[in-house]
């Protein structure tokens, strides 16, 4: 039960990726000094479920992954949808890295899944540090006319 809840959280299924995501901060903050702001400009709109989870589980490996690596205080989350895109960025204040390593050394998986996670939706991720200096992982991924619909003709089939 809890891999089949892993694989497809119910939260996002249910509720969105907004609210996905601030109840994920918040257990975080319950949990680290690691300070999250998350701000976005969806509004009541909802994506279409499978590009609300391709932008949750991507923001899930971010997270962990500064949690894990940067030594980050602050980490800044931003989804903002476009007429033709959706762009999420995650920026942190850690220590960087420098990230030639990113193609010539294997072990990176947090980082290929999510490029793997973006690719398979029609998107693109890249990923700006250099040592000593904050990470800004950007996502951006098409969206057409049918992507967007209003909270409330959300259903989930369940």
């Amino acid at each position: 039960r809890n891999i089949a809840h892993n694989l497809m959280p119910g939260s996002v299924d249910d509720f969105g990726y907004v609210s996905a995501v601030e109840s994920m901060i918040s257990a975080i903050s319950a949990a680290s000094e690691v300070k999250i702001s998350f701000y976005h400009n969806l509004d009541k709109e909802r994506l279409q479920p499978a590009m609300e989870v391709v932008l949750f589980r991507i923001s899930q490996e971010a997270i962990n992954n500064i949690l894990r690596h940067a030594e980050a205080a602050e980490v800044c989350l931003q989804l903002m949808r476009y007429e033709e895109d959706i762009i999420l960025t995650v920026e942190d204040d850690g220590k960087g890295f420098d990230t030639t390593i990113l193609s010539t050394t294997t072990g990176h998986y947090g980082l290929t899944s999510m490029e793997n996670r973006a690719n398979a939706a029609g998107g693109m991720l890249s990923v700006e540090s250099h040592p000593g200096k904050c990470t800004l992982i950007t996502v951006e991924l098409p969206i057409n006319k049918h992507a967007i619909y209003e909270a409330n003709q959300h259903t989930t089939g369940r």
